[in-house]
């Protein structure tokens, strides 16, 4: 079977949710019948791609994780906990490599809503946008230029 991997910026917020909330057990494929509680639900993102620059495009991320807890009381509360952990590192979260070691690159969240979910679920919507440089071909760059002549005269 492949391993399954997130999007590097999906890995960072879920490192960093479950750093929070270790209890959790962590759900990225189909949740089966009889899932444990507490349970974090990574559904896979959304995007949406845009001109940013003349040498990089945009792509906005949205992504709808579920956190289902004993009651959807509980799980609200517990989705507002995890939000404000995000607001007091002023939602820059750290990107890990494939071991979980920090690369020195970092996610922005720029949005985070909380929202009642069905049952016993909240949904916590993160927003960021990330930018990525175009493909550009390879040219020789030029070492020497020979020039021959001179300057025109005035006649």
């Amino acid at each position: 079977m492949e391993e399954l991997k997130l999007h590097p910026e999906v890995a960072a917020i879920v490192a960093y949710l479950h750093e929070r909330h270790k209890e959790a057990k962590l759900y990225i494929e189909e949740m089966p019948q009889d899932f444990e509680l507490p349970a974090l639900y990574i559904p896979p993102t959304t995007s949406f791609g845009s001109n940013d620059t003349v040498s990089t495009f945009a792509k906005s991320y949205t992504l709808n994780l579920k956190l289902f807890d004993k009651t959807k009381r509980v799980a609200v509360a517990v989705a507002e906990s995890l939000h404000d952990e995000f607001q007091r590192v002023r939602m820059i979260l750290p990107m890990l490599d494939v071991d979980g070691a920090p690369t020195g690159d970092y996610v922005r969240i720029s949005r985070i809503d909380v929202r009642p979910g069905d049952l016993n679920t909240a949904v916590i919507v993160f927003q960021w946008t990330s930018r990525y440089y175009y493909d550009r071909p390879q040219y020789l760059s030029l070492e020497t230029i020979e020039m021959r002549g001179g300057l025109k005269e005035n006649e």
